[in-house]
């Protein structure tokens, strides 16, 4: 049975914008751009058992599911 796991990425890319408040709209729209852009040798990853990022509420819908489970479910399941 899969598991929850939280992946926190980063890496760095450059965007050109007029200031700060338009640089980290940039971001937004380019990150996966830039990820996909990016070889690994300059991405850092950490992974973590579980739902670990702040935030997060049981009705978050994790990435590499079927769409619709939510965390609450899955967990749900473990118990």
């Amino acid at each position: 049975m899969s598991e929850l796991y939280t992946v926190k990425v980063r890496f760095d890319f450059v965007v050109i914008a007029d200031d700060e408040a338009s640089a980290k709209e940039k971001a937004k729209v380019y990150a996966e751009q830039a990820f996909a852009d990016t070889p690994d040798i300059y991405i850092s990853t950490d992974v973590e058992y579980g739902v670990s990022a702040k935030g997060w509420d049981g009705l978050c819908i994790p990435y590499g599911g079927d769409g619709s489970t939510t965390t609450a479910d899955i967990k749900a399941r473990g118990q």
